[in-house]
């Protein structure tokens, strides 16, 4: 990083100088000047990170340059040298947007180190800030512009937003689905003819990278290049991915975009789409196909389910229907099974997330739905299990937890499934067992109404009194006579 020291004492300059090349930083001095008027003149010719310069010289003094270089040339930092120890003086410094102040007696090498690595610290952390933002603020701004159908071509002031150095080069777009290590590739290893590179995500995880092309090149060197770049992306990212065709004016940024992104529909589909565009008023059997699977899917009608899928991804292959839009679909579909089978859908969102081509997309459906098919199979069986239980020991004090192990289920589980299958709950089914057995044993026995009762497990005779007449609307005993 770049510093200028600026302070009208010849050996102040010359000890300031040793101090920074004894710390051993990053920094070098590439100014050492006595006016504040020099300083402005040394900053019209190169940008400095950062200025040390006294508080008291003649006609300019430290806090002028201070306020013209933080007006002027906001991204250089300023650091206050003084002989005086006086609050008002920093305060001052600080208040006028100095990063520190200084006493020139404490200036030592071992100070020096400090104060500009810890300087170069804040500065690293802010640039990486504003690169932060600027992501967000284009991938903002590019996201409004796609889903805006009135925008076609970008005016000027639209794509210097993007690239605010200028465009002056051929450009095209790739697309691919997130991927770290095809990222850094890029970043750190990318083909050298790449110009003015800008990337941005989409709100459904898809990045889009614009780029530049060395404007040496002629047009079928440009093509190789970008065909060599697309196969190195497709061995590193295991999906489908997209790319446009080379476009020389940055007004087409937006074309170029949804050129890479029918590109990459192709791919995911495995063949052009022949047809003609499909009107938004027909989507509306892709989204009842949807409504549909999601009723058989609560109605545990897998037949049914299976067969809208079938229609989804039918009417998708078909249609070629955005990636995107498909996936936001089947991601709908996804959350509202989550609702009942948590760890099927975490695997459905995970197929949904990294399927590179549709057959991969509807082959993880077809497993889950055989899944399902199979759980309530199990589900049948455990149920059975529990019935066959109950019937055997419904005489004895029988749990709830008792009865969930014969079926070898957790409680909470064995509740739900037990309602849904049967119509009732446990405790209302065992109750029932209980109650047509005491019938049974009241008119073909003469035993004592107490005895029954504790017989099918209910030895509280007031309360099998009271049951038993809310359940057949008599007593026992009328029961018995009848």
């Amino acid at each position: 990083m770049k510093l200028m020291i600026v302070d009208d004492e010849a050996p102040i300059r010359d000890y300031i100088r040793h101090c920074v090349v004894q710390a051993g930083t990053d920094w070098t001095v590439e100014a050492s000047v006595a006016r504040a008027a020099q300083a402005l003149e040394q900053l019209e010719k190169q940008p400095f990170d950062l200025i040390l310069t006294d508080i008291t010289m003649p006609n300019i003094d430290g806090l002028e340059l201070l306020r013209t270089v933080r007006t002027r040339w906001p991204s250089t930092d300023v650091i206050i040298l003084t002989c005086h120890d006086d609050f008002a003086f920093a305060r001052t410094a600080v208040k006028e947007g100095a990063v520190d102040y200084v006493l020139k007696n404490e200036v030592t090498p071992e100070n020096m180190r400090t104060l500009l690595t810890d300087l170069a610290e804040k500065r690293v952390h802010s640039r990486q800030e504003r690169m932060m933002q600027g992501r967000f603020d284009i991938a903002q701004y590019m996201n409004g512009i796609l889903q805006d159908d009135q925008t076609d071509l970008l005016e000027k002031a639209a794509w210097q937003r993007i690239f605010p150095q200028g465009m002056q080069t051929a450009f095209f777009a790739l697309v691919f689905e997130y991927d770290k290590d095809a990222i850094d590739w890029i970043a750190r290893k990318g083909p050298s003819w790449l110009r003015n590179q800008a990337m941005f995500s989409t709100p459904e995880g898809v990045l889009v990278l614009i780029a530049g092309l060395a404007c040496e090149e002629n047009a079928r060197i440009q093509r190789e290049n970008i065909q060599t770049l697309y196969n190195a992306m497709r061995a590193r990212v295991d999906k489908a991915i997209g790319c446009s065709s080379v476009y020389h004016n940055p007004a087409y940024i937006k074309r170029a975009i949804l050129e890479a992104v029918a590109d990459r529909d192709r791919g995911f589909y495995q063949g052009p789409y022949e047809g003609q565009p499909v009107p938004e008023h027909e989507f509306s059997e892709l989204y009842l196909a949807r409504n549909h699977a999601l009723s058989a899917f609560q109605a545990k009608d897998y037949a049914g389910l299976r067969e809208q899928m079938r229609t989804i991804f039918t009417f998708a292959r078909t249609h070629q229907v955005n990636v995107i839009r498909l996936k936001r679909v089947l991601s709908f579909l996804a959350e509202m099974i989550g609702e009942q089978q948590a760890d099927l859908a975490r695997e459905l969102e995970q197929c949904i997330r990294d399927a590179p081509r549709l057959d991969e997309l509807q082959e993880g459906f077809d497993r889950a739905i055989a899944q399902l098919e199979q759980t309530r199979e199990a589900s049948s069986a455990n149920i059975a299990a529990a019935l066959a239980f109950m019937h055997q020991h419904f005489r004895e004090n029988v749990t709830l937890q008792d009865v969930a192990g014969a079926a070898f289920l957790n409680t909470e589980y064995f509740s739900r499934r037990f309602k849904k299958e049967m119509g009732v709950n446990y405790s209302e089914y065992l109750l029932k067992l209980r109650m047509e057995e005491a019938v049974r044993l009241l008119r073909t026995t003469d035993k004592r109404v107490g005895d029954i009762a504790s017989e099918v497990g209910i030895p509280n005779v007031s309360y099998f009194t009271s049951v038993f007449k809310k359940q057949y609307g008599m007593t026992p005993n009328e029961s018995r006579r009848k």
